[in-house]
């Protein structure tokens, strides 16, 4: 399982998807190219009993590993997409404005927020 973090624009439950390639970077500390993280944000509601639910998909964060194409921005490739879109992208060429502004702050671990979770 993995745990994620993120911006307040980020509240919400998280569910962090990796293919195979990034769980061993999770489990290594090294992502090689070809590495998907896919970040998958819903909002929280509140029930009258205390519980809390998911609601509606806020957004859909996508990490993609390649050195070759994206040496700007720590060898990974960003994309967010609103809500269900499967089509409108929010990120495009403002990903090293937008993204790794932040994500540069984790090079530590791979310029990946999230962590495995024993």
């Amino acid at each position: 399982m993995i745990t994620g973090s993120g911006t307040p624009t980020h509240t919400g439950f998280h569910h962090i998807y990796a293919n195979e390639k990034a769980v061993a970077g999770y489990q290594t500390g090294i992502f090689p190219n070809g590495s998907v993280i896919v970040f998958d944000v819903l909002e929280s509601v509140s029930q009258a009993n205390a519980d809390v639910l998911e609601g509606k998909r806020k957004l859909i964060d996508v990490m993609l590993k390649d050195t070759t194409k994206y040496k700007t921005t720590g060898g990974w490739g960003f994309e967010e997409f609103p809500g269900n879109s499967q089509t409108e992208r929010k990120i495009g060429s403002l990903a090293e404005k937008v993204c790794f502004s932040c994500h540069s702050s984790k090079k530590e671990t791979g310029f990946v927020f999230s962590l495995n979770r024993d």
